[in-house]
């Protein structure tokens, strides 16, 4: 006698190909760890490359920070120095113009003007406003409106490519000039 299946005598077979999609889930539900130890790989990498990119980032301006920081200080340490070396230079200049000697002077302007960053060197006469000796020879005897005449305290001023240092020359009674020293940055 033969035994039938029920299944077949209603004409139907058992499914024996299961679907991709159950295939693929019944992997990975067998390689849960490997599956979750490949995504943990990937979200690290991930997360380690955005933090690099946030480090070089942070870093660079940093890095800019700082360069304009001690760029800044070079600056204020050079005008610094062309303070003193305004204030001294003035000393010098006064004597010379107390004892009427701007012969002198004018020698000791081309000495300095050589410095390395010092564009420009004048002396404006307080009594009548007129720039007396200068390194520019065209600007000798010519008058002068400028509010760095009239300081009576050094003075410095900071323009787009150069600071201009001005330094009064105080005689016994009186103001005598103004050493104007132009220094580029």
């Amino acid at each position: 006698m033969k035994t039938t299946n029920s299944n077949t005598t209603n004409g139907t077979q058992p499914e024996v190909k299961k679907s991709i999609g159950n295939r693929f889930l019944h992997f990975l539900l067998r390689h849960i760890i490997i599956v979750l130890l490949i995504f943990i790989s990937i979200g690290l990498y991930v997360w380690a490359k955005i933090e690099m990119n946030k480090l070089s980032t942070d870093m660079e301006q940093q890095k800019i920070e700082m360069t304009n920081f001690y760029e800044n200080k070079i600056d204020s340490l050079t005008v610094h120095q062309m303070e003193l070396t305004a204030k001294t230079f003035s000393w010098a200049v006064r004597s010379e113009l107390q004892r009427e000697n701007k012969e002198q002077v004018s020698q000791f302007f081309n000495d300095l003007i050589k410095q390395n960053n010092i564009t420009k060197l004048q002396y404006i006469n307080a009594d009548n406003s007129t720039i007396e000796i200068s390194t520019n020879k065209k600007e000798e005897g010519a008058m002068t409106d400028s509010e760095l005449s009239k300081v009576n305290s050094q003075l410095t001023k900071e323009e787009s490519s150069s600071f201009i240092i001005a330094t009064p020359i105080m005689g016994l009674n009186k103001k005598l000039g103004t050493v104007i020293v132009s220094v580029s940055k």
